[in-house]
């Protein structure tokens, strides 16, 4: 196993871990808001509302959990729900566009994606 493919996830630079669990703290308050709303009541949700469902909040949720461990994999998972959720709100000309919230939830594990990048990029440039 290469040294890149082994990366702990509390290495890399001061700052980077500092942003590290400054972004994981901000990950357990967006999961508890999400919950929130995925559990909050209301009507049955139509089968075009479960494909939205399924990227906002379950896709960015389950990356958001594994980018605690794997950061750059859980991070581009979040990224990847949330773009395609953006994707399939826009494909739906009946539905209010979506607004900078759905961002500011997603972003714990876009920071977690930052932070495995730079510590990706740290390691590279003290290699051998």
């Amino acid at each position: 196993m290469s040294r890149l493919a082994a990366i702990a996830p509390d290495s890399g630079p001061v700052p980077v871990r500092v942003l590290r669990w400054a972004a994981r703290a901000a990950s357990l308050g967006s999961l508890g808001l999400l919950a929130m709303f995925l559990t909050s009541g209301g009507n049955a949700p139509s089968a075009f509302e479960w494909l939205l469902l399924a990227f906002f909040p379950i896709g960015v949720a389950a990356g958001m959990i594994l980018a605690w461990w794997r950061e750059v994999l859980g991070g581009g998972m979040a990224a990847a729900s949330l773009l395609a959720f953006h994707a399939i709100v826009s494909l739906d000309q009946s539905r209010p566009s979506v607004g900078i919230w759905f961002l500011v939830f997603t972003s714990p594990a876009l920071a977690l994606l930052a932070c495995g990048l730079m510590t990706r990029a740290s390691l590279r440039r003290t290699a051998p």
